[in-house]
């Protein structure tokens, strides 16, 4: 079961706090309507609850592909040391050798290999 914990943030649009769910991975396999939420673009999207405007909530994960053999591990905040990250995080996940690891700083190049 994924862990999925509620953010904090003020709407860019009107300013009033928010809260929105943020999760750390994602297993493609178990969660495919999650892989088409990435797909789709509409993955990172919320709708304020106050004013109804849509505002895209990018934040760092780990995106899981058992079947292609693929992890991807977003880094939204523009970290530098995003490949220890990577690798950090890689390392705590059972079963992982074999799998390709990249690490993407945008929500279009997640979505263009995932």
């Amino acid at each position: 079961m994924p862990v999925v914990v509620q953010s904090e943030f003020n709407c860019p649009s009107c300013g009033s706090l928010s809260r929105a769910p943020v999760r750390g991975s994602v297993n493609a396999q178990e969660e495919p309507s999650v892989k088409k939420a990435i797909i789709d673009g509409s993955f990172f999207d919320y709708v304020c609850e106050s004013c109804g405007s849509k505002t895209r909530l990018l934040y760092n994960m780990l995106y899981i592909d058992p079947v292609r053999r693929v992890l991807l591990y977003l880094i939204a905040d523009g970290g530098l040391d995003a490949q220890a990250r990577m690798m950090s995080a890689a390392k705590d996940l059972p079963d992982h050798e074999g799998f390709i690891l990249r690490v993407v700083d945008n929500m279009n190049d997640l979505r263009e290999k995932y």
